[in-house]
């Protein structure tokens, strides 16, 4: 059996069931009263639940599904294919003589991690498409919304699964002697503020979320921030930095729309660092303020 195509077969499958299911959910909201952002996330919570019911099955899931979330970044052709034959399997089998995993058969292994995956990315494709989901929402007219091609080969969401790539400009400048190119990377541009909000996010990610961040992002998160406690005291009183650190922007006496730019403002900085599940768990919560 080729385990790659298997799984193709599988995620397109259930990326037409699951996009069916969001059209309908789309048009059952056309005449609610709710806010965009709360009937979103009901699809979103959705999503989510989705996604654990296959992580619980097995723990090494976990792990499989960023070699998934990454498959573009390690290769240019047959990405899923290669993947899955090569990458996932060999966990899988080093696993197997290892532990003793939940999943026995290689077959059941991968059909969990291609519905897992495929949640995964449609939930990453709805926040990449916020903007025009919310127009065709209010245009009551849905009949674009997650109109893709098919890939020969490939998954229907392949164009949202590609890592980001610098224009041709960038890369010339980053590509430079190290004389003439000073600052790769950017001075911390966090005010002290903002790096407790950062610390309350990545905290409520990691709390909330069964997919956690990578070592590399919360490390980079630790490094960005690592000033806020220097020669202070820990307390939990009113007024203090742990409470901004406990309650986010709701520490703030601000309206919606104020807090919101103040979301906009950081992401567009977290934005020059390399972060990935971070920037979309952050752009998930900016629709919640």
């Amino acid at each position: 059996m080729n385990y790659g195509e298997k799984v193709l077969e599988i995620y397109n499958k259930e990326f037409l069931i699951l996009k069916k299911d969001f059209i309908k959910f789309l048009k059952n909201n056309f005449e609610s009263e709710e806010t965009f952002p709360i009937i979103i996330d009901k699809y979103l919570s959705k999503l989510y639940k989705l996604q654990e019911a296959q992580y619980s099955k097995d723990r090494l899931l976990t792990v499989c599904s960023d070699d998934f979330w990454f498959r573009y970044n390690n290769y240019n052709k047959n990405a899923v294919k290669n993947t899955i034959n090569k990458n996932v399997l060999a966990r899988f089998k080093k696993n197997l003589s290892r532990n003793s995993p939940a999943i026995l058969e290689y077959p059941n292994f991968i059909e969990a991690l291609a519905k897992l995956s495929i949640a995964n990315d449609f939930e990453k494709r709805i926040r990449t498409d916020i903007d025009e989901i919310e127009i065709a929402l209010d245009n009551k007219d849905v009949s674009k919304v997650f109109k893709v091609k098919k890939k020969e080969n490939a998954e229907y969401l392949v164009e949202y699964s590609k890592p980001y790539l610098k224009p041709k400009k960038e890369l010339e400048t980053i590509n430079t002697p190290k004389k003439e190119n000073k600052s790769i990377t950017p001075i911390n541009p966090f005010s002290k503020d903002e790096k407790f909000i950062l610390i309350h996010y990545m905290l409520s990610h990691e709390r909330t979320k069964t997919k956690k961040l990578s070592t590399y992002e919360i490390t980079l998160i630790l490094k960005i921030t690592n000033e806020c406690f220097s020669n202070k005291d820990l307390v939990k009183k009113k007024d203090t930095d742990y409470e901004k650190l406990h309650k986010g922007y709701n520490y703030y006496t601000k309206t919606s729309k104020e807090k919101k730019e103040l979301m906009e403002e950081l992401i567009e900085k977290v934005n020059q660092y390399s972060f990935t599940m971070f920037t979309e768990y952050l752009s998930s919560e900016l629709h919640k303020l």
